[in-house]
């Protein structure tokens, strides 16, 4: 390429797209994204027209694929596979979202639980009114921590893991 105007350094390539200049060494090292020129003294060299190229990649992680997805997309892109991809990232966060708030609200209960049991004062009874939830008892734990506490323990928390859809992806 003659016109020195279309070609960058690795620094200035880097620079221009606001990535890390060793960023773009691991991206050529994997084969995910090389410049387009490579002189015999080591000198690599990017053009102009491959910031849209690593502007895809990059919107590919920002969004949650894989370097491996991402160089499989390579290999056959198209409207119909880029799609899929974006629809299985949306179905991917927003499951992770449903999580998140079934967490949420675990802990705000917990929260209130907590904060009534902090402003209780010994000695006097209170009449509250909470709303209707679960309760989950247990046999009670001796506090020996011996392996009749144990065995307690962990049936309660399974039973409180099934009740709430505490489970994670490990079962």
């Amino acid at each position: 390429m003659k016109d020195e105007n279309y070609k960058f350094t690795t620094g200035e390539f880097a620079k221009l797209n606001g990535i890390n200049k060793r960023t773009l060494h691991y991206y050529d090292e994997i084969g995910l994204f090389s410049p387009a020129i490579k002189k015999e003294n080591g000198y690599r060299y990017y053009t102009c027209f491959q910031i849209v190229e690593l502007e895809l990649i990059m919107t590919l992680r920002k969004v949650g694929l894989s370097i491996e997805e991402i160089i499989e997309y390579q290999k056959n892109p198209s409207k119909k596979s880029f799609s899929e991809i974006v629809l299985e990232k949306r179905k991917t966060i927003q499951e992770s979202i449903e999580e998140l708030q079934k967490a949420q609200n675990f802990l705000e209960q917990k929260s209130k639980i907590l904060d009534m049991s902090l402003h209780a004062k010994i000695g006097e009874i209170e009449e509250l009114r909470v709303p209707a939830q679960k309760i989950l008892l247990s046999e009670p734990i001796q506090g020996s921590y011996g392996e009749s506490d144990f065995k307690k323990a962990g049936a309660f928390s399974m039973r409180l893991k099934s009740i709430f859809g505490l489970f994670d992806s490990f079962g």
